[in-house]
């Protein structure tokens, strides 16, 4: 037998699951920093996450970002 629950949990499901299916693919990582000057390769594990840069790349990228990024006065 059928109740309520049941019907809400399988409509719910479907639900994700037409809205997974519709989300695009998800971006994969370059194989090599994307910064010219370096072009050193980036780990399978960072790739899959999205990276473009190496690890010493994206570091120096984000301490320049937040050299110039606004600072709050107290």
């Amino acid at each position: 037998m059928t109740d309520l629950i049941d019907v809400a949990q399988r409509r719910q499901l479907e639900t994700i699951e037409q809205s997974l299916a519709s989300r695009p693919a998800a971006r994969r990582g370059l194989s090599r920093c994307e910064v010219p000057a370096c072009g050193e390769p980036i780990s399978p594990m960072r790739q899959a996450m999205g990276a473009t840069r190496c690890v010493e790349c994206q570091t120096a990228h984000e301490r320049e970002a937040q050299r110039w990024a606004p600072r709050a006065r107290g």
